[in-house]
């Protein structure tokens, strides 16, 4: 009786390690990276982890996986050594059966769900163990990281998690998105996309050059002014 409890306790910690690792990957993928140092701003206790997250970005997920698969494999063993003496040979099935449907429903699909629903408010508590386990695993964390850059030079493609990078297609989307929710109006998109093509505006195309500009002397009248206005149609 003491070791079957012991191995359902077992069972259980590791199911729920892996339901932790899964909401702490998909906060941490879900969130980009202007929202997380904001809300590093607002919880300076978290400053530094998250900036942790985010420049090592790439290690941080290879811990996560690491982790993940040790306590997936943990759980496995010990579900088996269960169900084989429960059931014989026919313990082998079942537990298989079993540990699926609970990997799947518990500790993938619906952590990752609360994951990015949570967003950054998960970081409070994903983060401090996540460091922990960094330190802990680091062997294989460095090992695991110099493969990923090996077979990147091996194919000639970049398997780095680029996180700071924000293109200029995603804010545009971001604007357009907004624009269809109702959250910007038309005007407000008009004047954000009016900026991020602001590189490719000439100044030509918003300046007079002096040489080009129609002036008119202080002592002349309304009506001079008016006259000019026919004959050259200047906006200003």
């Amino acid at each position: 009786m003491g070791d079957t409890t012991g191995l359902l306790s077992g069972i259980a910690f590791f199911v729920f390690a892996c339901s932790f690792l899964s909401v702490g990957e998909a906060s941490i993928s879900s969130v980009g990276v202007a929202r997380a140092q904001a809300y590093g701003e607002k919880n300076r206790s978290l400053a530094s982890l998250i900036d942790w997250a985010i420049d090592d970005r790439q290690r941080v997920i290879i811990t996560i996986l690491i982790a993940h698969n040790l306590f997936a494999v943990a759980a496995s063993s010990f579900a088996t050594v269960l169900a084989t003496r429960q059931w014989g040979q026919a313990g082998i099935f079942w537990a298989t059966l079993i540990l699926t449907i609970v990997a799947v429903i518990a500790e993938d699909f619906l952590p990752k769900c609360l994951g990015m629903a949570w967003g950054e408010r998960a970081f409070a508590f994903v983060l401090p163990v996540l460091r922990g386990l960094h330190f802990v695993l680091r062997p294989l964390v460095n090992g695991l990281n110099a493969i990923v850059d090996g077979f990147g030079k091996l194919f000639h493609v970049s398997m780095t998690l680029e996180s700071s990078i924000v293109t200029r297609d995603e804010i545009e989307e971001l604007v357009k998105s907004g624009e269809e929710s109702g959250v910007l109006e038309a005007d407000e998109r008009r004047m954000i996309d009016g900026v991020i093509s602001f590189d490719e505006t000439r100044v030509y195309e918003i300046m007079v050059p002096r040489v080009d500009m129609n002036a008119l002397e202080d002592t002349q009248t309304i009506a001079d002014l008016v006259a000019v206005l026919h004959e050259w149609e200047h906006s200003r």
